[in-house]
Order: structure tokens, then C-alpha cells, then sequence
């Protein structure tokens, strides 16, 4: 058989040959026989073969939709201490709310949180375990940044490694987001514990519904109302678009002032107590001690400077939130944060101590007398702990 008498599905044929011109060349063929045999079959085939490329290409496509689907709420999980990281891990899975991520970045912690993370959750996409190569202290708000980079919800959450939520907790946070479409920023109450749950020791007081961000910062700073960072919830989108949370030294405040710039359109709170918050001395708020008093005097003279910005920039609604602005400008202007970390600044090194007592000076809240006794004050306890 000749090369124009050779079937199309022969040689390369087959390849030179779309669907039509395979129909053209049957007709222009008398086939009989064996070969016309030969031909249906071959014609079935094709049909079958092209169905199967078009439905493993229709799963193909549903997989890769399926994979890229982002979730609802992402939650952060800087994580560092082993002892409780199993009840940490297992409120999250106990939520009744599914649609999350949770992103665990193990801080280089000398305990084995890879193991617990596969115990409890090893086997659900929805977890995800990250371990950094080095240790972030006491710049612990990078990691808390590298776990926002990665994210990928509308929503999201800064967990800890100890504390322990309410299984309805995403539920009704979420439904609390969804219902204030022009909010960025939500919190709900917590009740504070050591290491037994069940023996609570307060609960976080209730607050306004709805406030502004002049209100929210006026009752941060001046009525004392006491915060903390995993009870709260944002858009992710607007916590990325600030350059993600403030990075003081041992995060102390770094929370507080990335929630009252997460305020500027407003704030919403949840009156439930829905978080356990483990607060026994090892955990970054309870901390105490040289190295530590040191980092939060240094955080303290860094936040002074962001908190007058954010202060200036507020801009009241109402004659209240105007008096609210005008005390928080007073407050700040004699000193409110020098005064929050003079008791640590007493114990810094000589050279830091100065640093501080100069930039006192400069912003006119220290007499040469104060100065004077504050020194003194200070060789004092440099004696003490000399002698001791």
C-alpha cells in the first residue's frame, strides 16, 4: 500500500491529521473489510481518548481551584514554649467554625513543638509548621510579621503558643467582621488563668459596642482598660497595608499600638469571653527580670515618638472626642510613657540610663533638681545590688 493509500492513523499520519482531515481521508478511502474494522476501531478510540483528555482536564483544573482556594480567617501561631503548645494547637482544631489556616512558626525553640504539631494536627491541611533557623528574641514581632506574610485569609488572628480559645471563637468573630463591613479592627473579652483553667483569676472589663479610634485610644491610655494581643481580630488586608505590626523590643506594646492604628475606622466588641489567656510568668507580658526590664525601658523610649504621631493624627467627631484628643496630647506631653518606664530605666546600664535622662531633659519634663535625685536614686541601687 502507497503512502496516499496508507491509513490516517499509520505512521505520522496520525499527528498530521486533526479530527476533520481524519473524517476526510475515511471518506476518500474506500475501506473494506479487515481494514474497515481496523478503522472503527481506531475511530472509537479517538472519540474515547479525546473524552478522557477533556475530563482529567476539567479535574486538572477543579484540584488546582481547590488548592488555591483561600481561607476565611488565617491564624498566626508564633510558637516557643512546649508545655501547653498541645492545648494550644488543640482549640483550633475543636473550632466549629472549619474555613481557616493556621501557620505555626517554631521560634528555633530548643523543645520538640515539630512532634506535638503532627500528634494533634499533623494530618490537617489546614495546619501549616515552620521552623526558623534562628531565634527572634527579643525582637519577637518579626516572627509575628512572618506569620502575617504568609497568610492568606481575609481575616486573621495572632495566636499564641499557651493560651486557649473558646471553640466558637472564630465563629462569632466572624460573624461579627461580616456584619461591620467597614471595620478593620474586633475584640472580644478574656478571662485570665494560671495553669489551671477551670480557676479563673479575672475577666477582661466590657466596653463600648462601637468606638472610634479617638475613643478606643482615650480608653487604651487613659481609663487603663487593660488589652492583650490574641483577643483580637482584623482584616489582614488593612493589618499588610500598615507595614504589619509595630516591632518594639520584647513586644512590649507593640500590640497596643498596632491596635489603635488598626482603629482608625473604628472599633467593634464582642462582649463574650471567648479566650483563656495563660498569664504564669513565662509568657512575654509577665516577664521580669534585668534583660527583660532593659528591652521594655528600651521599648518604652522607642513607642513615645509613634504614640504622639498617632495621637496628633486622630481626628475627633464629636466636643468629647476633642477633649478626649486634647488630655491624651496633655498626657503625653508630661511624660506618660517616661513615667510607665522610669522603674525599669532606674536598673539600665549607666550609658542607657543617661540616654533616657537626657531625652527627658531635651523635651523639658525634668528640672535639674529631678535630674539630680534620679541620679542619686541611681547610684543608690547600683550600691545595693553591689554590696547584696
Amino acid at each position: 500500500m502507497d503512502d496516499r493509500r496508507q491509513p490516517p492513523w499509520q505512521g505520522g499520519a496520525r499527528e498530521r491529521c486533526g479530527a476533520g482531515s481524519f473524517l476526510l481521508n475515511y471518506s476518500a478511502n474506500c475501506l473494506t473489510g479487515s481494514e474497515g474494522r481496523v478503522f472503527v476501531h481506531c475511530l472509537v478510540y479517538r472519540f474515547f481518548e479525546v473524552e478522557m483528555r477533556l475530563v482529567m482536564s476539567q479535574q486538572s483544573v477543579g484540584k488546582m481551584q481547590t488548592k488555591g482556594k483561600r481561607p476565611k480567617v488565617s491564624i498566626g501561631l508564633p510558637a516557643y514554649k512546649g508545655q501547653f503548645f498541645r492545648e494550644a494547637l488543640q482549640c483550633w482544631v475543636d473550632q466549629t467554625f472549619s474555613d481557616f489556616e493556621v501557620l505555626v512558626y517554631d521560634d528555633a525553640s530548643p523543645d520538640d513543638l515539630k512532634s506535638i504539631f503532627d500528634e494533634v494536627c499533623g494530618a490537617d491541611p489546614r495546619f501549616r509548621y515552620v521552623r526558623n533557623k534562628e531565634n527572634s528574641s527579643p525582637r519577637f514581632v518579626r516572627n509575628w510579621n512572618k506569620t502575617l506574610a504568609a497568610a492568606r485569609g481575609e481575616y486573621f488572628v495572632l495566636g499564641s503558643d499557651d493560651d486557649v480559645y473558646d471553640k466558637t471563637f472564630l465563629e462569632k468573630m466572624v460573624a461579627a467582621a461580616d456584619q461591620n463591613p467597614g471595620v478593620d479592627l474586633f475584640y472580644c473579652r478574656y478571662a485570665r488563668f494560671s495553669d489551671d483553667i477551670k480557676k479563673k483569676q479575672f475577666f477582661s472589663s466590657c466596653a463600648p459596642r462601637v468606638e472610634s479610634q479617638t475613643e478606643y485610644v482615650y480608653a487604651l491610655l487613659c481609663e487603663n482598660r487593660l488589652t492583650i494581643a490574641p483577643n483580637y481580630f482584623m482584616r489582614r488586608g488593612a493589618a499588610a497595608a500598615m507595614g504589619g505590626f509595630i516591632d518594639l523590643p520584647a513586644a512590649w506594646a507593640s500590640d497596643w499600638l498596632s491596635w489603635a492604628r488598626l482603629a482608625l475606622h473604628g472599633v467593634v466588641f464582642v462582649p463574650e469571653v471567648l479566650l483563656y489567656w495563660r498569664a504564669n510568668g513565662r509568657n512575654i507580658s509577665t516577664k521580669v527580670g534585668g534583660f527583660w526590664d532593659r528591652q521594655k525601658c528600651a521599648a518604652g523610649v522607642e513607642a513615645e515618638p509613634l504614640w504622639m504621631q498617632l495621637i496628633a493624627s486622630l481626628t475627633p467627631r464629636t466636643e468629647a472626642e476633642a477633649w478626649q484628643k486634647a488630655q491624651l496630647l496633655a498626657w503625653m506631653k508630661t511624660g506618660y510613657f517616661m513615667r510607665q518606664i522610669w522603674p525599669y530605666a532606674l536598673l539600665l546600664p549607666w550609658r542607657c540610663f543617661i540616654h533616657v535622662l537626657l531625652q527627658e531633659k531635651r523635651a523639658g519634663r525634668l528640672s535639674r533638681m529631678m535630674i539630680i535625685k534620679r541620679i542619686l536614686l541611681r547610684i543608690y541601687l547600683g550600691m545595693r545590688r553591689f554590696f547584696a
